[in-house]
C-alpha cells in the first residue's frame, strides 16, 4: 500500500515540477497545469493511475503547498516564463504532451507558444481543458473579488466537497492561492501569432456554465494541426469522476494506452487531513 510519504511531491530539478513516482526510461511523459488556486498535488492520483505507461509530472506554481513560504505570482507572463524554463529540458527526451485545466489550460497554450518561439521543442500535442479560446476574455473580471465571493466561486464551480470547503485550514491555504491566479490572470493580454504546429485537443464538461460547450470550437484557430474537441458529461470539475477517460486521451496522444486498473487500495482516500498533507483536492 501507498504510504502519504510516497504520494509526497519530488521535485524535477526545479521546484516548478513535481512528480509522484519514478518511472524508469518512459516511453512518453505527461506535463499537467493546474487549475486557478490548484497544486500540483491534485495530479498525484493520475501519476498513481497511469503506472509506468508514461512519466506524468506535475507544475507547481509558487504560494502554495512545498511553495508555500514563496511569494505567489501575480504577473502571468512571469509565471508562463518560469514554467517555460523549467519544462524546456524535458522536451529533449521523447515525447510531451500538455495537459491543462481551466487557469491551466491557458498556462499551457502560453508555455507552448514561448517554447516555440524560442526555437525549443514543442510538445508533441496540447489538451487543453474547461477554457474558452484566449482572445474572447470571457470570465476573467474576478481578480478583485472578496475572500467570501472567492469561497462562492469555488462552491459554483463543484470544485471541492462541503466537507473540505467546511476545512478552515485548508480553505486558508486554498483562498490565497486562488486570489493570486485570479490577479495574474488579469494581467495577461491575447497576443495574435500563427497557430501552434502540435494537435490540439479540448475537453470540457456539457453542464459546465463557465465554459459553454461552443466555446471549446474557437481553439481550432489557435493550432495548425488536428483539432478535436471532446464533451464529457459534468460541469466545470467532469474529469473528477472521468478521469480514466481524459487520462487514456492523453497517452492516447503519445501513442500509449491506459494500463488496466490498479486495485483501489493503492492509493488511500483523501480524508480532509489528508488533504492539508498533500494540498490536493480540486480546486478552480
Amino acid at each position: 500500500m501507498a504510504t502519504m510519504s510516497e504520494l509526497s511531491e519530488r521535485f524535477v530539478d526545479s521546484p516548478w515540477l513535481v512528480r509522484f513516482r519514478d518511472v524508469v526510461e518512459p516511453e512518453a511523459r505527461i506535463v499537467c497545469f493546474p487549475f486557478g488556486g490548484g497544486s500540483a498535488a491534485y495530479f498525484a492520483r493520475w501519476a498513481w493511475r497511469v503506472g509506468d505507461a508514461a512519466d506524468l509530472v506535475a507544475v507547481q506554481y509558487p504560494g502554495r503547498c512545498s511553495r508555500a513560504s514563496e511569494p505567489a505570482l501575480v504577473d502571468f507572463n512571469v509565471l508562463v516564463d518560469s514554467a517555460a524554463r523549467a519544462i524546456a529540458p524535458l522536451l529533449d527526451h521523447g515525447k510531451v504532451v500538455f495537459f491543462g485545466h481551466s487557469f491551466g489550460a491557458l498556462v499551457a497554450f502560453e508555455v507552448a507558444h514561448l517554447l516555440s518561439e524560442r526555437g525549443l521543442n514543442p510538445p508533441q500535442h496540447l489538451v487543453v481543458s474547461a477554457r474558452g479560446a484566449p482572445g474572447d476574455d470571457r470570465g476573467d473580471a474576478c481578480s478583485e473579488l472578496g475572500e467570501e465571493d472567492l469561497r462562492a466561486l469555488v462552491r459554483r464551480l463543484d470544485g471541492m466537497s462541503e466537507e473540505a470547503m467546511a476545512d478552515e485550514r485548508l480553505m486558508a491555504s486554498i483562498i490565497p492561492a486562488l486570489r493570486a491566479d485570479l490577479m495574474a490572470l488579469g494581467t495577461w493580454r491575447y497576443k495574435p501569432r500563427s497557430p501552434l504546429a502540435m494537435p490540439m485537443t479540448a475537453m470540457g464538461g456539457s453542464e459546465d456554465r463557465d465554459c459553454p460547450i461552443e466555446w471549446l470550437d474557437d481553439w481550432k484557430k489557435e493550432t495548425s494541426g488536428n483539432f478535436t474537441r471532446r464533451v464529457f458529461s459534468g460541469g466545470h470539475f467532469y474529469l473528477n469522476r472521468h478521469s480514466d477517460a481524459v487520462l487514456g486521451m492523453l497517452l492516447d496522444a503519445a501513442g500509449l494506452e491506459l494500463p488496466r486498473p490498479r486495485p483501489r487500495r493503492i492509493v488511500p482516500a483523501f480524508t480532509p487531513e489528508k488533504l492539508r498533507q498533500v494540498s490536493g483536492g480540486a480546486r478552480p
